[in-house]
């Protein structure tokens, strides 16, 4: 075989040359191609004979499309244009057998089915990308964002679009188009949008689902081919036989793939467990073969021997553009389809309908070369635009066969109910018209608008990408109407008036120049909703304060406004700068869909708690009026509580100069207990509280007189907790945040615990001891075996009701005017009590003379995760300079100084060792009497995005900070945030 010259050079040698490779310069066309080849052979050929020439020619190189080739692409011709060989006549036989299979080249696109022995008769399925590893927290823990995706066999060669074909590409610096030979060295990107290139990461006995595998090296999809510049992505082509290494890959080939990290081995599966049989990975329906490397090279629980064949993807797929205006008017939203599920037999007719809003669609199909059957075509919605295909044939017509996944549709929200197309070229181009629900036909032009197979890559990035941008958004925006809708209903029903309305009035007052002018007009809103009396029959809706619950509705709308804001014109923006950046990232081309994906659940999440925290605050009606419900009262409550809790500190987390910048507290119902952080707004304090606010404690604790045990709604008291993490990182004194002075302790081993041991500080210092007796009343109800359990970022369960006695101790140590911070009873009582709890459950305080334990034994499997022995008294020394110094530098600016009247902080001073005045005091601020008393209207007539994180040149970076600063934190001891 000669090497490959250009048509340039061959024009200037001998007439008679003959090449078995051409490469395309410009200006040609196959035709003449074939043309000039059939002359240097002494051919002679007829038109008939040139078009049947190029059509092969087309079939052999992956050519989608006659007269879409170009300068550079590599040909290599059929046998009938092959230079005559001088072998023997059954070697020219072979070699004219294997001319006529598909070469498998750079740039190809393929799939990779795992077989069993060469014969190729037990089938392990296809090698396809599922499921993200972000997904799966025991396997993400190795914080490597390069990670995508998992990797295993599916029974189905493409499970959904792109997920079982990969697109061969060059680590050796072979040229698109150049045939492939063992001894090459490939990257394989799969084609599902996002999925990432095949790569190796971590050994198996170190990934926990996995660590009783026999396998070596872990197999996973990541966002580049070089991950760290090593080798770990690349794969080295060997044939299972004996062939010459100058052979080329065809398809139908059998191959292994050595991974190129040293010891990794081969790319094998694993047959002792199926992928659903796995307790992570059940519902992956359809999964067969997990896949890992083995250096094994006789392989014993599994197969590492590959059938490699060409993917039908690139010639199914359509890039359509819309016609609105007329026969000139195509070229509005272009979109990808995929049409059609075969190799070389496109689709030449299509035409269907649906009666069921586009969930089924029936019809007629024609592929080229077959009959046309009438209602030969059924197809079901699977997911967004994704319909599961089946069809019949002329020689089965009673049967229906499947025929794939096709993607069809370009709007997320709105399936199709109508398609009719045809094509007049085989199925190179398509026209027709497609209606989506509730609207009327739109004409389409449809064309296979890729030059060579490789430019599929680049469509599937710009086009699907985008698209799963646009659905996901567009999804969004339904859940923005909705969330809308219900604020403005839930708003009506409590003021009698419309939500846009008060919103216009809104909008004018803000225009007002002068803070104290805003205030006053602000004042003057409220006369719109005075007015009007949407329920007269109990006559307590102004005593329940009427105004500072309409507040915070409107304030729930702002917030909404604010999120909607913060999607729309930073996220998305974000998202569009990093697909861009890495469609020119030749490093790392995979945009990191894990980070949009991550980004849309915070955006839906924050959407939920709106929705939340409105419903729960509406009004119940009935015949005789309206009245409140039992959470919207709760909510009342806890908002207050929460307004109490900031109060003393609220100076550090506001603009002084403003008047009306104020804070806006939220509370809503949960599951669990915390605050939920936000990027965008630093106005807005989210705290969810658990509608189970007084779990039992453990029946091992019946009969026991404890401290605390029997306190009613103790829960409640975790909401300063919660307001003293937001201080902890928005809070400023001096120009720094107490995040920032809390890095002088780095050094300190319990250094990880400094922002719950700062919100511990802060409840105590507002709630007094009711904050501790609240945290032991917590910890009582967990399970026994979470005692022990430390997540590195909450004090261990086990210590932590001692750190609670320890900071009402350092309290009453600071120099206060009025010696507010005096429990020497209470927290000794702590300490001999939760002693007394550890002995119960099966754990010796030891030296316990002084009431506190200095040492406690653990002598279970907790002991696989501590020190047998936990050293009690030396925590609380390493601790204590971080209590005092928080403790000290609270203390000292608790409420501004104009306003020292106002200290009555803490909420409880009882020194008492039963729980009786406590429950006192809990039940005097949860009762209807707190809820009637009146606190200042907390709407916000300003409202303000956030310090923008947004660096347009670094948008994963942008992304990254924002997930960072995006989330829920709480008040548990076992990694409950």
């Amino acid at each position: 075989m000669t090497a490959p010259r250009s048509g340039d050079q061959e024009s200037k040698e001998n007439s008679t040359a003959i090449f078995d490779e051409y490469t395309v310069v410009s200006g040609d066309s196959l035709i003449n191609i074939v043309k000039d080849r059939a002359k240097k052979l002494g051919v002679e050929v007829s038109d008939e004979d040139i078009n049947s020439l190029v059509k092969k020619i087309c079939d052999l190189n992956d050519i989608l499309n006659k007269d879409l080739i170009q300068p550079g692409q590599l040909l290599n011709f059929p046998t009938a244009l092959q230079k005559p060989s001088r072998l023997p006549t059954e070697s020219r036989k072979a070699e004219g057998t294997m001319a006529e299979k598909k070469l498998i080249r750079v740039g190809s696109i393929i799939h990779l089915e795992n077989v069993v022995g060469d014969s190729a008769e037990i089938k392990g399925g296809y090698l396809d990308t599922r499921g993200w590893v972000t997904d799966k927290s025991v396997i993400s823990q190795f914080q490597d964002e390069r990670l995508r995706k998992f990797v295993s066999t599916h029974e189905s060669a493409d499970r959904i679009v792109g997920s079982g074909s990969w697109l061969i590409l060059s680590a050796d610096g072979k040229k698109d188009g150049d045939p492939l030979v063992a001894g090459d060295k490939i990257h394989l990107l799969n084609m599902h949008p996002g999925s990432g290139y095949l790569d190796t990461f971590e050994w198996v006995n170190l990934l926990v689902p996995f660590e009783g595998y026999p396998m070596q090296i872990g197999v996973f999809a990541t966002s580049t081919p070089k991950r760290d510049g090593g080798p770990t992505g690349t794969w080295t082509i060997r044939f299972t036989t004996d062939e010459p290494t100058d052979d080329k890959l065809v398809e139908g080939g059998i191959i292994y793939l050595k991974n190129d990290y040293s010891s990794a081995g081969f790319l094998s599966t694993y047959d002792g467990t199926l992928v659903t049989e796995h307790p992570l990975f059940n519902d992956y329906e359809g999964q067969q073969r997990f896949v890992f490397t083995t250096p094994d090279e006789t392989q014993q629980h599994g197969s590492r021997t590959w059938k490699v064949t060409l993917s039908n993807l690139p010639e199914n797929l359509y890039r359509l553009q819309n016609q609105w205006d007329g026969e000139r008017a195509f070229g509005h939203e272009a979109r990808l389809f995929k049409i059609g599920n075969r190799r070389g037999q496109p689709i030449i007719a299509l035409n269907f309908t649906s009666d069921d809003q586009g969930k089924r669609v029936s019809g007629t199909v024609k592929y080229k070369g077959e009959p046309s059957i009438e209602g030969n075509f059924n197809a079901t919605h699977r997911s967004e635009n994704i319909y599961d295909v089946e069809i019949r044939q002329s020689m089965t017509p009673s049967q229906w066969l499947w025929d794939g996944q096709w993607l069809l549709g370009s709007r997320k929200h709105q399936k199709i109910i109508a398609m009719a197309l045809e094509s007049i070229d085989d199925g190179v181009t398509l026209k027709g018209t497609i209606t989506y629900a509730g609207e009327s036909p739109i004409s389409f032009n449809a064309i296979r608008g890729f030059k060579t197979i490789s430019d599929i890559r680049e469509l599937l990035d710009d086009v699907l990408q985008i698209e799963w941008i646009k659905g996901r958004s567009d999804k969004m925006e339904s859940v923005i109407v909705a969330n809308d809708r219900l604020l403005s209903d839930v708003f009506e029903g409590i003021s009698g008036i419309s939500i846009n309305d008060v919103m216009q009035h809104i909008y004018q007052i803000e225009s007002e120049s002068k803070e104290e002018d805003k205030k006053e007009a602000y004042e003057g809103l409220k006369q719109l909703w005075a007015e009007e009396k949407p329920g007269e029959t109990q006559g307590s809706f102004d005593a329940l304060d009427r105004d500072f619950q309409i507040a915070q509705l409107l304030n729930l709308y702002r917030l909404s406004q604010l999120l909607n804001s913060f999607s729309r014109y930073t996220l998305y923006q974000l998202m569009e700068c990093s697909l861009s950046n890495h469609r020119d990232d030749k490093d790392e081309p995979v945009a990191p869909l894990h980070l949009f994906r991550r980004c849309f659940e915070r955006i839906a999440t924050d959407h939920k708690i709106i929705e939340h925290a409105t419903r729960q605050r509406q009004w119940h009606r009935e015949l005789k009026g309206n009245y409140l419900s039992a959470q919207a009262v709760k909510l009342l409550i806890l908002d207050k509580l929460a307004i109490k809790a900031v109060a003393p500190f609220q100076h550090l987390l506001v603009d002084p100069q403003s008047v009306t910048n104020d804070l806006v507290m939220i509370t809503y119902l949960s599951e669990r207990t915390h605050i939920h952080l936000m990027p965008y707004t630093k106005q807005f304090i989210l705290i969810g509280v658990s509608y189970d606010r007084v779990p039992p404690a453990a029946s091992i604790f019946d009969g026991k007189e404890f401290i605390g045990k029997n306190l009613y709604a103790f829960e409640l008291m975790a909401i300063p907790h919660e307001v003293g993490h937001y201080v902890y990182h928005h809070g400023k004194l001096n120009g720094k945040t107490f995040s920032e002075m809390s890095e002088k302790f780095e050094d300190n081993p319990y250094y990880r615990w400094s922002e719950e041991l700062f919100a511990d500080v802060y409840g105590c210092i507002v709630a007094g001891p009711l904050a501790a007796i609240s945290m032991q009343a917590l910890l009582m109800s967990i399970d026994r075996d979470r005692a022990w359990k430390d997540d590195e970022e909450h004090p261990t369960p086990v210590l932590r009701v001692f750190i609670f006695a320890e900071i009402l101790r350092i309290l009453a140590k600071i120099k206060i005017k009025g010696k507010p911070y005096q429990f020497p009873m209470v927290a000794d009582k702590l300490d001999q009590d939760w002693a007394e709890i550890l002995k119960l459950w099966g754990y010796d305080p030891l030296n316990q003379s002084e009431g506190r334990p200095t040492r406690v034994y653990m002598h279970d499997n907790s002991a696989l995760h501590l020190d047998t022995i936990v050293n009690v008294k030396r925590v609380m020394k390493a601790i204590r300079p971080m209590i005092e110094e928080f403790a000290t530098r609270l203390l000292g600016v608790a409420y501004p100084r104009k306003n020292v009247e106002k200290q009555n902080i803490p909420w409880s001073r009882y020194d008492t060792t039963t729980t009786g005045l406590y429950n006192v005091e809990m039940h005097r601020m949860v009762n209807l009497n707190f809820a009637r008393e009146e606190f200042p209207s907390q709407f916000l007539l300003n409202i303000q995005v956030a310090e923008a994180l947004s660096n347009l040149s670094h948008p994963n970076e942008s992304l990254q900070q924002y997930l960072k600063e995006w989330g829920d934190s709480g008040p548990y001891g076992w990694g409950g945030h």
